[in-house]
């Protein structure tokens, strides 16, 4: 068993569509490595490019936040990160296990720059990051089918789209690998080609680059198939070539050459007919006042006072202990659950769900007359707390009210929540 300190921490970077998921499964699997429960974390990229993301993830899980007791616990862990930076390692210790290495994978950090990456790097000694690229011109129809599938947009509008940041920038692996040669050393950088991935000598690349055994791969496993099923015309493809020219060019450059065959044949289509020479790479910088922004954003779904409240990483927020008993109880940590509850007891004794958790750990234990008591204890606290069953059926009429309702509601629930 490694302790947490000697273990190595790896960072899967990027691309999008380029294998990630297919890569994520894989870790998910090996007794050494551990993954995120959740495939993509999605912090740095929603901390410092938040008008570039913020919408698309975190957004989005502020609002379907109702029932401050009822969330999954790795969002609890992931909205703490959002409080507080510190708590990005804080989560790995949590769900760490002494294997040899731990880490994460979320594509969009491609688009992250060099003093973003220098932050990863200065998270834990001896940081890696892990590039995987795809042929660009299927890597961008990739996506364009998965915000097709996604957002329910039209291909043939999406298509008119693509020089958009959303896009453009997903593309520019020569932007991502200079960005990362700025803060990072070279050597704990490591870049593959998805159309060489699904190989053993590949796998045996990545698992000596994270120092863990080798353990052959589900090379024929499809991960996360898209349900948009649309093949690339050859004109359109041209379309695409051309406007990533300068991609595979660059890469051409950067790898003297050996790049995979259909990089090769994409290159050889349009050879001859550039009406004129590709200009400048599209670029795009972090906002300056990324954390007023981030934090400007946050207070849109909820009182900044009380999110600070809820998602604390501390001794004295029940939450934190009553979610990290439900971690490990996933672990099957039962002894260390109940001490996790048995702290909630102490800090806040009148909240139902407490008692009806603690009755499940116990049923797991075999301890069936205590879970019965405590069971029994959670009924009689929830009906000597009647705005339990007022804000349940609150919440049914939620879904009905128009947004700005919703809001309101949001706020005012958050306001009453005694913990």
């Amino acid at each position: 068993m490694t302790s947490f300190e000697k273990a190595q921490f790896v960072v899967g970077v990027g691309a999008q569509k380029a294998g990630t998921t297919w890569l994520y499964d894989y870790f998910r699997n090996h007794p050494d490595f551990c993954i995120t429960h959740m495939k993509e974390l999605h912090y740095f990229d929603v901390r410092y490019y938040a008008d570039f993301s913020y919408d698309d993830y975190e957004k989005k899980m502020l609002r379907r936040f109702r029932d401050v007791y009822r969330i999954n616990p790795d969002v609890f862990l992931r909205l703490c990160m959002s409080n507080d930076e510190r708590c990005y390692k804080e989560y790995f210790k949590y769900i760490y296990k002494g294997q040899r290495a731990f880490g994460e994978i979320t594509p969009n950090y491609a688009v992250l720059n060099s003093t973003v990456f220098s932050r990863i790097e200065g998270i834990h000694p001896g940081a890696k990051f892990i590039f995987l690229m795809r042929n660009p011109a299927d890597r961008l129809w990739a996506q364009i089918r998965f915000h097709s599938q996604i957002y329910g947009q039209n291909i043939d509008v999406l298509c008119n789209q693509i020089d958009q940041p959303i896009f453009r920038l997903k593309s520019d692996y020569i932007r991502t690998i200079r960005e990362l040669y700025k803060s990072v050393d070279p050597s704990h950088v490591l870049l593959l080609f998805y159309e060489d991935l699904f190989c053993d000598a590949t796998i045996q690349k990545i698992c000596d680059f994270c120092e863990i055994s080798f353990l052959s791969g589900a090379y024929d496993k499809v991960s996360n198939k898209g349900r948009v099923i649309r093949t690339l015309d050859s004109q359109r493809r041209k379309e695409f070539i051309a406007k990533l020219y300068d991609v595979y060019a660059s890469i051409n450059d950067f790898f003297d050459r050996d790049i995979p065959e259909s990089w090769n044949a994409d290159m050889k289509l349009i050879e001859g007919t550039m009406q004129k020479p590709v200009t400048g790479r599209f670029d795009y910088t972090c906002n300056q006042d990324a954390d007023r922004i981030y934090q400007k954003k946050l207070s849109e779904n909820i009182d900044p006072n009380v999110f600070r409240k809820l998602f604390t990483i501390e001794d004295n927020n029940p939450l934190f202990h009553y979610y990290r008993s439900q971690l490990q109880f996933r672990d099957g940590a039962y002894e260390a659950s109940v001490q996790s509850l048995q702290k909630v007891a102490l800090l806040s004794p009148y909240v139902p769900h407490y008692s009806f958790f603690l009755s499940k750990l116990l049923r797991k234990q075999s301890r069936y007359f205590s879970a019965l008591r405590h069971y029994g204890c959670g009924l009689f606290k929830l009906l000597a707390s009647p705005q339990y069953m007022i804000n349940r059926f609150l919440r049914n009429l939620y879904r009905n009210l128009p947004r700005p309702l919703r809001n309101y509601y949001s706020r005012a629930r958050c306001r009453k929540l005694h913990l």
